[in-house]
């Protein structure tokens, strides 16, 4: 990950927000991770960079997006980050989950692929990728799909 002055990447983090709608529960939280580069664990996910900014600042740790322009870039950060995502906002059933994920941007055939994997890989088993909003999706995303997953292109971190 390429540091600019502010200790962000290069990549603007995205803002992703996770519907369960079988908790009706709603989670939005930035893209960011900031890693220890000398044990090169995470020590911060999502909007609890922001919250510990300081403390990352402090010990010079590496904060960063694994997502540009809504797309992943870094695959095992993206998986790291969802994972984490998950299980904050207490997804019950990963066995057998089925999600819909809309990013607004067009996506490449191998982008799509790369998307469709790393939610394999959170153990989802059917996905639905929409290139559109979820406000302008959610009319057509099927009832059966319990987890909604929206992936904005740019947040400002604050």
């Amino acid at each position: 990950m390429n540091n600019n002055t502010h200790g962000f990447t290069n990549y603007a983090p995205s803002m992703i927000s996770f519907y369960n709608r079988e908790r009706n529960k709603l989670l939005s939280e930035i893209s960011l991770l900031a890693i220890n580069p000398d044990t090169n664990r995470i020590a911060a996910l999502g909007n609890e960079v922001l919250d510990k900014r300081d403390m990352i600042e402090r010990e010079g740790m590496v904060v960063g997006s694994p997502f540009r322009n809504g797309i992943v870039a870094e695959f095992d950060l993206a998986r790291k980050l969802f994972e984490y995502f998950l299980k904050k906002i207490n997804v019950r059933r990963l066995f057998r989950l089925r999600a819909a994920v809309c990013v607004p941007v067009e996506m490449t055939q191998v982008e799509q692929r790369v998307l469709t994997e790393l939610m394999y890989c959170v153990k989802a088993q059917r996905i639905l990728i929409i290139n559109e909003s979820y406000m302008n999706a959610v009319a057509v995303i099927p009832d059966k799909y319990e987890l909604i997953i929206e992936i904005m292109p740019e947040a400002t971190p604050e």
